[in-house]
């Protein structure tokens, strides 16, 4: 099974605000975030992750872990 990397969960922590959606918008990740599955599997979510996981690779996991530091609690 595939996870989500640590630099796409800090990039997601980043933009994502559970009450509206809108903030997602800046989001390098949104275009393939957003995207539905067609049928629900788990080859199709290893699949949707794996593809996140490469679109967060050029933010680097350092640069994005020390962006969210930075953000309010």
């Amino acid at each position: 099974m595939t996870e989500l990397s640590d630099t796409a969960k800090s990039i997601c922590a980043q933009h994502y605000n559970f009450k509206s959606r809108s903030s997602c918008n800046a989001c390098p990740l949104q275009s393939e975030c957003h995207k539905p599955a067609a049928n629900l599997t788990q080859k199709s979510m290893d699949d949707w992750r794996d593809r996140v996981n490469r679109l967060a690779l050029p933010y680097g996991e350092a640069e994005c872990l020390a962006a969210q530091e930075s953000l309010p609690l």
